[in-house]
């Protein structure tokens, strides 16, 4: 008997509370990134990188279901468990930014160093560490591409391609929020404000 609509509901069921469970883990890496980032400090506090870091997350997470989306490659629940482990390995990239953007603020280098030169010294030391986890990170999911199961072969691809986006954010778009991050405490302004 053909069962395509009994599957196609209880996969419809299974995705509505699947995007239920995201909101709220994306939701928590919010609050989570948000606390770890904030000091207390108002000056020195970097809590709103937290909301960057996860739209660097969810902007990798866009571009690359919408790329796997577009050339074809099938999109399965299985798929979907990628987004949560997206939001944690694209978090962690910022994190390892945030905590050299710290180190390197120590003393007087923060100002006394002009802000480009500054950044460019804040991604020398992490550069190298985000990109070999990213393109590790990137490796170990392209190696579910070759797959002979379609569903471990779809998950490797948008997984990898989000790996990939999430690095290429990261060092471009949340870099330019740690200058300007790093303007305002040269400014003495406040987080959030």
């Amino acid at each position: 008997p053909d069962n395509s609509a009994l599957s196609d509901d209880l996969i419809g069921d299974a995705f509505s509370e699947d995007v239920v469970r995201i909101a709220i883990a994306t939701v928590c890496l919010v609050i989570f990134s948000t606390f770890v980032l904030s000091r207390r400090s108002p000056v020195y506090s970097s809590g709103y990188m937290g909301l960057v870091s996860t739209a660097c997350v969810g902007m990798a997470i866009v571009s690359s279901y919408g790329l796997m989306l577009w050339i074809g490659v099938t999109y399965s629940e299985i798929v979907q468990t990628g987004i949560i482990l997206l939001l944690g390995l694209g978090l962690d990239d910022a994190f390892v930014i945030m905590g050299e953007h710290w180190r390197q603020s120590e003393g007087d280098k923060l100002f006394s160093t002009p802000v480009p030169k500054f950044v460019g010294r804040v991604m020398r030391m992490a550069g190298p560490s985000i990109t070999v986890t990213s393109l590790s990170d990137a490796a170990a999911f392209g190696t579910g591409a070759i797959s002979t199961l379609p569903a471990l072969r779809d998950f490797g691809l948008y997984t990898m391609t989000g790996v990939l986006f999430d690095y290429l954010y990261q060092c471009t778009f949340f870099v330019i929020f740690v200058g300007t991050d790093t303007r305002r405490k040269r400014a003495g302004r406040s987080d959030w404000l």
